[in-house]
């Protein structure tokens, strides 16, 4: 009885793979994007046109721990953000 559910889970794995190939590529191109942007360390603000340090003292919205750092990720409380304000005009630059 296990050989037959083993077989049976393993075709539908192997029926599934193609489709989370498909899946994954069709997401690494938003990928290469946001490592690009985390990468170069700052982000250009489409308002204003300010580039926006990612390395700067912050606030995290969740803990309200002020420290240096990456301004998307608290190391106090793992919050990740996906968005900051412009240091320049106040709008909100989405990165992630």
């Amino acid at each position: 009885m296990w050989s037959r559910r083993a077989f049976f889970l393993a075709a539908l794995y192997i029926l599934a793979a193609p489709v989370y190939l498909v899946v994954w590529l069709a997401r690494l191109p938003k990928l290469v994007r946001r490592l690009r942007v985390l990468r170069a360390g700052w982000v250009t603000c489409a308002s204003c046109g300010k580039r926006n340090p990612l390395n700067v003292k912050a606030t995290c919205r969740r803990c309200g721990m002020t420290e240096y750092g990456n301004r998307l990720f608290c190391t106090h409380c793992r919050q990740v953000s996906k968005w900051f304000d412009c240091g320049g005009c106040g709008a909100s630059i989405k990165v992630l």
